[in-house]
């Protein structure tokens, strides 16, 4: 996607911890100006710009709760959202005077500012890649709402006519459960001020999202800070911009869960190329990224993915029985170094193969106006293998592990008799201690015609496709048996076929093909099942792929 035209800019200001509670907001400065709160406070109070005026209002709240405990001024944190009026020249002397991530030794992708520690639900929430449980709502009209009274529900409702801005909130927020292991409740608020007020069981939640009137149209659209303060303000002075229906009301959703993502502990990463939502730039007006690769690993570096805890054998994640073939997306080694996924299958036939697929994608990385950006591929982050073992997870069966970087892991075994067995996955040591996500497929009886991935000879393509869902494009990857022509096929519910993308195979080995959702006269296709099939050679695999626009 090209950066042309609209474009939205978050930012946000380093900072620390403070009491373990709240990081406060801080105020815009040059980075080698910031020698006294006095002297840039004075600067803004003065200025007659917008986007100054509304970080010295909330700077002086952050300030006025700071002193009150501490001598010394710590710059913490909040996240702002520009519109995508937002003038270039603006926008640009905003960027050069705020810090951003630069990858360093270790750091592949995401920038995991923080985590939360302790939540309503959970207490003490337990360590990096642990799940936890976040309650959010939206405060009442009237409450405080970090420089004036929210009335977020007053100006949105009337825009919408109904409350249906509240199902687009939250449809962000099961977004992010979708891919991570954080579970997310709706709770009601007492209208307690906000920031500063911690989330109580029955009173209020953990994350809190109010809207006051701050710039109006254009300018500064919201508004976050970072954990354990995950609250949230919307500028409802542009709630026109917030209300335009185009992608089921993406810019709402979008904001939201960018917003989001700073709540629960990610930083802004680079370049703006819309192959992230925690860019500092998001994409072109009314485009609805959603969390990208990049963000799904930081979630997950975070919280795990949706079946943690299931490090030992004794929690495994029980997928129930398989009758024919089962396919779960969405998994991750959060630690390739220290993570184990164990699953818990039922067998109805003595004949089974297990098939774990590293997933990611080929993206720049780099620092706004520093060292040039360079290539992360996070699909060879770590490197999984497989192990079987009995109903208890104390017997290893068998193991596969022959598997390299990005291949798929491949383990077939005749099981002693029909019943329960465990699978264990985990990263083959010294290949990685980062994020690595995967897709995993039990077939209980590959003689049935299930095809079969790469590995096994005469079999299928180790074919997949990702992300799925998706909402701009899609990414189907397989492995070439040998060098020559390839076909990938898009065909709708009906059978009628959408697409077809030709290419060629310099050798055997992985190949990827981007779909860009539309069809063959450049039409974009409507949201809905569709089904790519990939020929290579005699080899010829199908995968189901779903389109939310």
């Amino acid at each position: 996607m090209s950066l042309h035209g609209h474009r939205s800019v978050v930012l946000s200001f380093g900072g620390a911890v403070l009491l373990s509670v709240l990081l406060f907001a801080t105020f815009l400065a040059p980075r080698n100006s910031i020698e006294s709160p006095g002297v840039t406070l004075d600067g803004l109070l003065s200025s007659q710009n917008p986007f100054d005026k509304v970080v010295c209002e909330v700077t002086v709240m952050a300030l006025a709760g700071q002193v009150a405990e501490r001598k010394d001024i710590e710059y913490g944190a909040a996240a702002f959202c520009l519109h995508p009026d937002t003038s270039p020249e603006d926008a640009e002397r905003i960027l050069r005077e705020l810090p951003t991530y630069a990858p360093g030794a270790g750091l592949l992708g995401y920038w995991r500012r923080d985590r939360w520690n302790l939540t309503v639900m959970d207490g003490n929430t337990g360590v990096m890649g642990d799940p936890i449980t976040i309650t959010w709502g939206v405060v009442p009209d009237g409450t405080w709402a970090d420089g004036g009274p929210s009335d977020l529900v007053s100006v949105f409702t009337a825009a919408w006519g109904s409350t249906g801005w509240l199902t687009k909130m939250r449809n962000a927020f099961d977004r992010w459960a979708a891919v991570t292991g954080v579970t997310y409740i709706e709770v009601t608020d007492d209208g307690a001020n906000m920031p500063g007020s911690q989330g109580v069981l029955g009173v209020r939640g953990d994350v809190r999202i109010g809207g006051r009137y701050m710039d109006g149209p254009s300018g500064v659209l919201a508004y976050n800070y970072y954990p354990d303060g995950g609250d949230m303000v919307l500028d409802t002075g542009d709630v026109g911009f917030y209300h335009n229906p185009t992608n089921n009301y993406g810019n709402l959703k979008n904001v939201v869960m960018h917003e989001h993502g700073h709540g629960f502990g990610l930083g802004h990463c680079t370049p703006e190329n819309c192959t992230k939502l925690m860019e500092a730039y998001q994409c072109g007006s009314n485009s609805f990224v959603g969390a990208m690769d990049d963000d799904v690993r930081g979630g997950m570096r975070n919280y795990g993915d949706t079946y943690e805890n299931n490090d030992t054998n004794l929690e495994p994640t029980d997928l129930g029985t398989i009758t024919d073939t089962t396919v779960i997306e969405n998994l991750s080694l959060d630690n390739g170094g220290s993570d184990y996924d164990w699953y818990l299958v039922t067998l109805t036939n003595t004949s089974v193969t297990v098939e774990v697929d590293p997933i990611g994608e080929t993206y720049l990385l780099g620092r706004q106006g520093g060292d040039p950006p360079t290539w992360i591929t996070t699909d060879s982050i770590a490197d999984p293998d497989i192990e079987l073992y009995d109903a208890a997870g104390t017997t290893l069966l068998t193991s596969a592990t022959s598997g390299g970087m990005q291949d798929t892991e491949v383990l077939t075994y005749t099981v002693p008799s029909v019943g329960s067995y465990q699978i264990r996955v985990y990263g083959k040591a010294g290949t990685g201690t980062n994020v690595q996500r995967y897709t995993m497929t039990v077939y209980s009886d590959p003689g049935s015609g299930v095809p079969i991935a790469d590995g096994l000879p005469g079999k299928g393509l180790a074919f997949s496709v990702y992300p799925n869902p998706f909402s701009t494009e899609a990414r189907a990857r397989f492995m070439a048996p040998a060098a020559g022509p390839y076909t990938v096929e898009v065909f709708d519910v009906t059978g009628r076929r959408a697409r077809v993308i030709n290419g060629h195979a310099a050798s055997s080995g992985r190949v990827e093909v981007v779909w860009d959702g539309r069809d063959s006269q450049g039409n974009e296709a409507a949201s809905g099942i569709y089904f790519l099939r990939a020929r290579s050679g005699e080899r010829t695999e199908t995968k189901q792929a779903l389109l939310v626009r």
